[in-house]
């Protein structure tokens, strides 16, 4: 059995009830129809680790929602990384990396950073206090 290797650069966290919507990104955009609420298992600023109720292969792009209980609804893009659909039975879990942020239609809104910023500092000290 091999090794696992953390290579996230950032502690994930958690949030009580946070749910996640998905989408995946389709040639024909009307065909796409969000999936969900899923639990959002754990989040960075840059990915998360959702559940999903489908087999998404890695490499795929993402639009999310993520739902935050008192929070506006944070929408955010990003690729998935890995999944676990083989090796668990419904729902599994794969890990999503976010796009880049940035001005323009290819990126992350800036905003969106900012809430996730803002989120880590609230749930990491909620967190690391309750250990």
């Amino acid at each position: 059995m091999e090794d696992f290797k953390e290579r996230r650069h950032l502690e994930r966290f958690s949030i009580p009830g946070a749910k996640t919507l998905y989408k995946v990104n389709k040639k024909i955009a009307w065909l796409s129809r969000y999936v969900g609420p899923t639990q959002l298992k754990d989040i960075t600023k840059n990915g998360a680790c959702i559940e999903i109720k489908e087999n998404i292969p890695p490499g795929r792009i993402l639009n999310l929602k993520i739902i935050v209980p008192g929070e506006e609804k944070i929408s955010v893009r990003g690729k998935v990384v890995w999944t676990d659909t083989m090796q668990a039975p419904p729902p599994a879990k794969a890990g999503i990396q976010f796009l880049p942020y940035g001005k323009g239609k290819p990126y992350n809104s800036f905003k969106t950073h900012e809430i996730l910023e803002r989120l880590t500092r609230q749930y990491m000290v909620t967190e690391n206090s309750v250990m």
